[in-house]
């Protein structure tokens, strides 16, 4: 690298795609080669000038001399990078060209919210997909049951947004239909099928006519669970 006392080579990977970043030692900053990082994970092949010329990211970009893993050859490279805070703005503003087919687009969007889940990014602008749990304050009562109870949602969870409610959830067979390989742009719920709760306590009260039972357990209300739970056992709940 340039000054190895300065730099220091670091791996790190996004959905699996790996990549490096140089950490500059006397800050503990990290610092990102744009060219690659756009392209490896936004798929992008802008001119750097896009971002030198602009007074929003020059700031935060620098040409760094160094030892360059992806060369043939032992000679340094010299480059544009960009450190951690100038791809927090550039993620949080970025926007998915509607160029390529549906398909691209659908993996253009994954990886961008991968990536901004990575950098601990919330977009300034409406996605299909997000890399983050959404709020779910909207959100019906069996859904959340059903979500906050998810043991396999963690912070590589990819969210997609329900072409026909709006609502976001994991883009996985859980919560969307399977179609000749390929998930649904609808959730389950807009399909006229139930999420299924990985609390089989919760499962069972819905299937048998808990739901209010369902509504007094999230309300956390401890004399209206009891209330309800003796109306739902009268009515022959069991």
């Amino acid at each position: 690298m340039g000054d190895d006392m300065t730099y220091k080579l670091e791996e790190y990977s996004i959905l699996n795609v790996k990549s490096y970043r140089l950490l500059e030692t006397a800050t503990g900053e990290y610092w990102y080669p744009l060219s690659l990082f756009l392209r490896k994970f936004l798929f992008r092949n802008n001119n750097l000038n896009t971002y030198r010329d602009n007074e929003i990211y020059n700031k935060y970009m620098r040409v760094i001399e160094y030892d360059n893993p992806d060369s043939a050859t032992d000679t340094k490279t010299k480059a544009w990078f960009m450190n951690t805070e100038g791809i927090f703005i550039l993620l949080q503003n970025i926007k998915i060209s509607n160029s390529g087919s549906a398909r691209e687009r659908v993996s253009k969007e994954k990886y961008l919210a991968a990536t901004q889940n990575f950098f601990g990014v919330v977009s300034n602008n409406p996605q299909d997909y997000i890399g983050y749990m959404p709020d779910l304050s909207n959100y019906d009562v069996w859904s959340i049951m059903c979500l906050t109870r998810d043991t396999d949602i963690n912070n590589n969870t990819i969210w997609k947004r329900c072409n026909n409610c709006g609502f976001y959830y994991p883009y996985n067979k859980k919560y969307f239909m399977e179609n000749s390989g390929y998930l649904a742009n609808k959730c389950k719920q807009c399909c006229n099928l139930d999420f299924v709760c990985e609390n089989k306590r919760l499962q069972y009260l819905h299937n048998h006519n808990g739901l209010d039972l369902i509504y007094q357990i999230y309300l956390n209300d401890k004399d209206k669970i009891v209330e309800e739970l003796k109306k739902w056992l009268s009515e022959g709940g069991i």
